[in-house]
């Protein structure tokens, strides 16, 4: 009830006041009007309407009322303005930004039309013609111009307009896959400011390319300019805190020489605003933050207590088993909820925990590169192909041979005779002998040659399956490339754009460069991206001379990175011959120990045996020594392998494992550079695309190039990151042999008895 009150009051004044129109103002019922509407409003309202009813004329009243089909108000004002309507195609654009509209034309009206089965009805938003886009704003535009018609729209100063800080902040490209094919939108966000205390931030969407978009951001950002209020024009008043989902940011003002310290989008705000003192804390997601910390946690523990790292801690092994089974509960949802509620027991896993080395299995480089070079799977390939061609296999049998064979020739001597009277006396068994001999031989090389041709067409299928496998991989790293470079190729290319652009890209090798091998693969990602583009750009010119001299020098690198690939390979295998050697050493010096001290321990049963035979057992001695010392002579002549401590083994131990990944290292680094190289190929090589379209994609990959090269660390980054990289580094050295002290008879002097 009380809420019809305001509407039943409302449509008894408009009654009275139709009335009180409809007759002659010097009439009673003036009055009368005036007593009915003081029954029902106090005096304030009744005086202010009493002040609207005299403002309406009743003859425009009563003209108003006999023209009911007139679509406009005599008393509004006459201005061609129009309102726009739900099936104009762009109709949230004005919405959005109402100064946008301006000089528009209206869209055509969407006409009736009649079906047999639904009447009249309007056609569908989706089946309804679309007109031309009309609007100047939404054309790409030089800077003069849309200063030009910016001032006209905002009364700003022309030369002020040209003179702000506008950089494009967030650059996107969504491609929407449908009937018709892909249709790619961009979005473009951008700011604007004059350096002084405004700044404003525009939005920009477009289907026609990034140019555009970036145009009417551009646009929207010089529309929003806005005051922002700064202490001594240099920082914030006060702390600031926002709330975005699960993000938090937190604002406060710095002392003077401070510094902007935040991520790049907030800087460039300050850059246009005039901040030049601000400090950013910004609070991401909880479970990302989370994951963040355990990992780099885990990181850091796993590099503190490493093995490799504390050859002299006998504990290290488990300590370091402990770290990996902690990290991979905690990063366990289910596995951490256990623990949480049971403890360590109950959050074992089934199948037990992996072990820590698996961890580091994707050391080169891991996920974080997967759209760059895709998965490495040249180690693989070569072990798969030796188990395929039988190389462990046969191997295995020659082992077994080998001991199947010792124990048979130690037993045929004594079992010689009884069998050749066996089979002296029985003629069957030597015509079976025969026939097994006669038979078995031929069995074998035939077996032989079928399981060498299944091993041979399983090998020819695995590598069949490689090679389609690199190129699919190769194309899928070529159309993300592409998409990658649209953000520049599609663009008007000037220096804003060009700025922004590698700034997005050196944001995310910021990121890369933390994985293991992470600034090495940057690195070489950079170098070959801007070969290829420097060739490619080179054989446009005047018969292109400079490609060919710069091609020529790629396949000379190339042939190079081989030669380290198999020199490295090589190297390795010398390296595990010699640690095998010095494991053979250090077992020959304790087997002689032990004959030894076997020696001994019955030369002292003896002595007790025959204490009261003191005088013969002396002379016994003497001649032993006499012996011995002769022996000793002849095993000094012959060389005595050399004993190895624990301390040589652990190092050289070390040593070995940075030879083999350092060998790993080279034969990923071949495959990336391989891989890399065809994805080039692949967008620049490309005859169905323009040439022009080519060309601006190999300046994008110069851009790349260029970002990635200059990638480095810092010392507290290199130290967080390089776990197996120190391993690598230590073994591309030289390794010192240790000298050992050695003595002359020269050095002994001279004793007399």
């Amino acid at each position: 009830m009380f809420r019809n009150q305001p509407v039943s009051i409302l449509k008894r004044c408009l009654s009275t006041s139709k009335r009180l129109f409809a007759q002659d103002p010097s009439t009673d019922k003036v009055t009368k009007h005036a007593e009915f509407l003081s029954k029902y409003y106090n005096p304030e309202i009744l005086q202010s309407i009493e002040l609207a009813e005299s403002v309406v004329s009743p003859n425009d009243y009563l003209k108003l009322q006999l023209n009911k089909n007139t679509t406009r108000s005599k008393v509004a004002p006459t201005q061609e303005d129009f309102d726009y309507s739900l099936n104009d195609p762009a109709w949230e654009e004005p919405i959005l930004y109402p100064n946008q509209g301006l000089g528009r034309t209206p869209y055509p009206p969407i006409p009736d039309t009649y079906s047999s089965d639904r009447g009249d009805m309007k056609i569908r938003f989706s089946a309804a013609p679309v007109a031309t886009n009309k609007n100047e704003q939404t054309a790409t535009k030089t800077t003069s111009q849309i200063a030009k018609e910016l001032s006209q729209l905002t009364g700003l100063d022309e030369r002020y307009i040209r003179n702000l800080y506008v950089r494009p902040l967030i650059m996107k490209r969504v491609s929407n896959k449908t009937a018709k094919g892909n249709i790619a939108s961009f979005f473009v966000l951008s700011v604007a400011g004059d350096k002084n205390g405004m700044l404003g931030i525009g939005i920009g969407k477009s289907r026609d390319g990034v140019r555009t978009a970036a145009t009417k951001a551009h646009w929207n950002a010089v529309k929003n300019l806005t005051p922002i209020y700064r202490y001594e024009d240099r920082t914030i008043l006060g702390n600031l805190e926002f709330k975005y989902h699960a993000t938090k940011l937190k604002f406060s003002p710095a002392p003077i020489g401070f510094g902007v310290r935040c991520n790049r989008n907030v800087f460039e705000m300050c850059q246009a605003a005039g901040i030049k003192d601000l400090k950013l804390k910004q609070q991401r997601s909880i479970e990302e933050l989370a994951a963040n910390r355990i990992k780099k946690a885990y990181r850091k523990a796993a590099i503190k207590l490493h093995p490799d790292k504390n050859p002299d801690d006998p504990d290290a092994a488990a300590k370091f088993q402990e770290v990996g089974q902690a990290y991979q509960v905690l990063s366990d949802d289910t596995l951490r909820a256990k623990y949480d509620k049971f403890g360590i027991q109950e959050s074992i896993p089934q199948e037990g925990f992996e072990d820590p080395a698996e961890f580091f299995s994707m050391i080169f480089g891991g996920e974080a590169f997967k759209d760059w070079i895709g998965e490495l799977s040249l180690l693989q390939e070569l072990s798969k192909s030796a188990e395929l061609s039988g190389y462990g296999e046969d191997e295995k049998k020659k082992e077994e041979k080998g001991k199947t064979e010792t124990p048979a020739t130690e037993t045929k001597a004594s079992t010689e005779t009884t069998v050749h009277e066996d089979i002296s006396h029985t003629p069957s068994n030597n015509a079976k002998l025969l026939s097994h001999e006669a038979h078995t031989p031929g069995n074998e090389v035939t077996e032989k040659e079928a399981e060498e041709k299944k091993r041979k067409e399983e090998l020819e299928k695995f590598e069949e399956e490689c090679r389609v496998k690199k190129l699919e991989t190769r194309k899928e790293l070529s159309e993300k490339l592409i998409n990658k470079l649209s953000l520049f190729t599609e663009t008007d290319m000037k220096d804003d754009v060009i700025e922004s652009f590698k700034a997005k890209i050196k944001y995310e090798a910021e990121s890369l460069k933390m994985e293991s091998f992470g600034l090495e693969i940057l690195h070489t990602i950079g170098y070959i991206y801007k070969t290829k583009s420097k060739i490619f750009l080179k054989n446009q010119t005047f018969f292109g001379w400079g490609g060919f001299w710069t091609s020529v020098k790629e396949k000379g690198g190339v042939v190079k990175d081989t030669f380290k690939t198999v020199s490295a390979a090589l190297d390795a295998q010398r390296t595990m011959e010699e640690y095998a050697q010095m494991q053979q050493d250090n077992e020959y010096h304790a087997k002689k120990e032990a004959e030894e001290q076997e020696a001994k321990k019955k030369a002292e049963e003896e002595v007790t045996k025959l204490e009261q035979e003191l005088e013969d057992v002396k002379k016994e001695q003497e001649a032993n020594k006499l012996q011995e010392q002769s022996q000793d002579v002849d095993k000094k002549e012959a060389k005595e392998p050399e004993r190895h401590t624990a301390e040589d083994l652990a190092e050289m131990e070390k040593y070995l494992m940075g030879k083999v990944l350092a060998a790993a290292w080279n034969g990923s680094k071949f495959e990336i550079q391989g891989t890399v190289r065809g994805v080039c190929d692949n967008i620049l090589d490309d005859t169905e695309v323009p040439l022009d379209v080519r060309v601006t994609r190999a300046k994008a990959l110069r851009l790349i190039g260029d970002v990635f090269i200059s990638i480095t660390r810092t010392e507290d980054e290199a130290e967080e990151a390089r776990v197996f990289e120190e391993l690598v580094a230590e073994a591309s050295k030289k390794r010192e042999k240790k000298k050992k002290d050695t003595t002359t008879s020269t050095d002994i002097p001279d004793q007399t008895v």
